[in-house]
């Protein structure tokens, strides 16, 4: 009887929230989670299908609050702990992590009721669905929420089965077609349209394996947000574990779990002293040559090349990446592939490296490749070249041997003339004023016709432009009244009192 009221009650809030999601009918919701204290709590199957209500409603964000504030969890917390049906723990599992969602107080409430504690048990169970979203119930508590990650991490047998569950699979050798997980919040299992067969079954175990892997890779990406945190997550041998799923065969595995094990790394090696270990131990060389696999998804490209930026704007990590002679030579060789927006990654990350004055002697070695990138048609690649040749210059020896090397001055002087991007123009006028800074480059630059082109950048409608332009221009003309003439000969006077009169209107 409860069972059939119970499903009355769910159509009938289906129904009025998809006439008008503003109004949800107090009475029904009120009723609905009364039943959880009824005639029929006893029954596993009664509870099954109330904690699987539950869970569908709760994927709407208000009914995460309103069932939350009406004390659902503890009903929930009360069925899991009294009964013994896997599918009664599946269907409670699932209806938490979906309550708990991006909402602290059903966090909190959880954990009162004492569901993290008892998932942490769940865990250690063999039923891959139940696995699956029990990890994704960690992962949600988890998120944002300090002494819940304390909790988790400090459960060592917790950590390792998690990291456990991330393995590769050994024997999964088939490929789910189009099998990615749900992208429910805990994801339930894919329903299959009616014309279509249902997969095999080993195809199904396949697709239970890569949803355990993804959801224990996230939970492990939410409990390391503290430094304190990852350092346990880490001594469970996580790294590696994430490693060998970015090893696996791009076809044999799903993008998602892939995305997911990078989220994870990027969490437990951005730090310092945990991403030094990851690059001194092959990690970040393995992954650029995976990058490099065919069948290698954009969106696996781009978080893999997301994480590498991120290790590249460390200070510290900066020169254990530039160091290493064939990791430059992975990602100098980004430069020449034909995927504009893979390209425009390696361009960013190259550009980190630059920027520290220790490490950019190690990319002199490949100032060939980066004359070529001053005339390539990508602006993403020009504007690293410029970038990296700006701080190679930063030392005179650099300067004598770029002034000494190919064209580089002709080709910076015709970017500079023939673009309109501002940051490309900025770093190409920054470049020349490194150059320029040499006094005997001065006399070089001079002959190359970069006067004209100083004085026409002085039109530009950025103050950075001009800025920059000055700079350079000061440089040159300093103590040398024969270069002073030549710059009022070619409109700077002029354009230096426009300049003034413009920023005196402003104040």
């Amino acid at each position: 009887m409860s069972v059939n009221r119970l499903e009355e009650l769910v159509n009938q809030l289906t129904v009025s929230d998809e006439k008008n999601s503003n109004e949800i009918p107090d009475k029904g919701l009120d009723e609905f989670v009364s039943l959880a204290n009824g005639a029929d709590v006893e029954n596993d199957e009664f509870r099954r299908k109330f904690a699987q209500s539950v869970g569908d409603l709760a994927r709407k964000e208000k009914y995460r609050e309103l069932l939350g504030k009406r004390n659902v969890i503890q009903s929930l917390a009360q069925f899991a702990k009294t009964s013994s049906s896997v599918d009664v723990f599946y269907e409670v599992s699932r209806a938490v992590g979906n309550l708990c969602y991006d909402h602290p107080n059903n966090r909190k409430r959880s954990n009162d009721e004492g569901l993290v504690d008892l998932f942490m048990s769940f865990i250690q169970r063999e039923e891959r669905n139940l696995q699956k979203v029990v990890c994704g119930a960690l992962a949600n508590l988890a998120d944002q929420t300090e002494y819940i990650q304390e909790k988790l991490s400090s459960s060592q047998e917790t950590l390792k089965r998690l990291v456990t569950l991330c393995r590769v699979p050994s024997e999964s050798t088939t490929t789910p077609s189009s099998s990615e997980p749900s992208t429910e919040i805990t994801t339930t299992t894919q329903q299959q349209q009616p014309q279509q067969q249902p997969p095999p079954p080993q195809q199904q175990q396949v697709v239970k394996e890569l949803e355990v892997q993804m959801m224990a890779a996230r939970a492990l990406n939410n409990i390391g947000e503290q430094t304190e945190f990852v350092n346990r997550i880490i001594d469970a041998g996580a790294v590696q574990v994430l490693m060998e799923i970015l090893h696996s065969n791009p076809k044999s595995t799903s993008p998602l779990v892939l995305i997911e094990a990078i989220n994870a790394l990027t969490t437990l090696c951005v730090h310092y002293e945990h991403g030094a270990a990851f690059i001194e131990s092959g990690g970040l060389l393995e992954l650029l040559e995976q990058l490099s696999h065919p069948d290698l998804t954009f969106d696996v490209h781009e978080a893999a090349c997301s994480f590498i930026v991120d290790l590249s704007e460390n200070d510290g990590l900066k020169t254990k990446i530039t160091n290493n002679t064939a990791i430059v030579n992975k990602l100098v060789s980004g430069l020449s592939i034909s995927d504009e927006q893979k390209k425009k990654n390696y361009t960013k990350i190259l550009s980190n490296l630059s920027l520290s004055e220790s490490n950019v002697q190690s990319l002199f070695k490949h100032l060939s490749t980066f004359i070529e990138c001053l005339s390539s048609e990508d602006l993403n690649a020009k504007y690293t070249a410029s970038t990296v040749i700006g701080n190679l210059a930063r030392t005179d020896d650099n300067c004598v041997k770029i002034m000494e090397t190919g064209n580089i001055v002709d080709l910076m002087l015709n970017n500079l003339s023939t673009t309109t991007d501002i940051r490309l123009q900025c770093v190409t006028l920054g470049a020349l004023r490194n150059l320029s800074l040499l006094p005997s480059n001065k006399g070089k630059l001079i002959a190359k016709g970069i006067i004209p082109q100083l004085v026409k950048a002085l039109d530009s409608e950025n103050d950075h432009v001009k800025y920059a332009s000055i700079g350079t221009i000061k440089i040159l003309s300093t103590a040398n009244p024969g270069v002073c003439s030549e710059f009022i000969e070619n409109g700077l006077y002029s354009r230096l009192i426009k300049i003034a009169s413009k920023n005196r209107r402003r104040s």
